[in-house]
C-alpha cells in the first residue's frame, strides 16, 4: 500500500514501546480473525466512521442494492475510540 511509505518517516513520533505493542496487537488480531476462518471462510473486520470496529461474518454493503449497509452481518461489535472508516 502507498501509504506505508510513510510510516517510517512518522514512527519516530510513537514511543518504542507503543510501537512494539501496536505491532503485537497488528499480529494477534490477524491470527485471530485466521482462526475465526477456519469455520467462518467469510469472517472480516470493519470499521465503521462511528468508532465501531466490527467483525463481520460475510460482505459489508450489498452491491444490488447501491451500497446499502448490511447490518445483519455484524457478529461482534467493539468500540476503538477515537476511530475512523472509509477507504483512502
Amino acid at each position: 500500500m502507498k501509504y506505508l511509505m510513510h510510516e517510517e518517516e512518522k514512527a519516530h513520533l510513537i514511543k518504542p514501546e507503543h510501537r512494539r505493542k501496536y505491532k503485537s496487537l497488528c499480529r494477534q488480531m490477524n491470527q485471530l480473525l485466521a482462526d475465526i476462518r477456519d469455520y467462518q471462510p467469510e469472517a472480516n473486520l470493519y470499521i465503521e466512521g462511528s468508532d465501531n470496529w466490527n467483525l463481520m461474518v460475510g460482505n459489508t454493503h450489498d452491491d444490488d442494492r447501491q451500497g446499502y449497509p448490511l447490518h445483519e452481518n455484524v457478529a461482534l461489535c467493539c468500540t476503538v475510540f477515537p476511530s475512523s472508516g472509509g477507504g483512502w
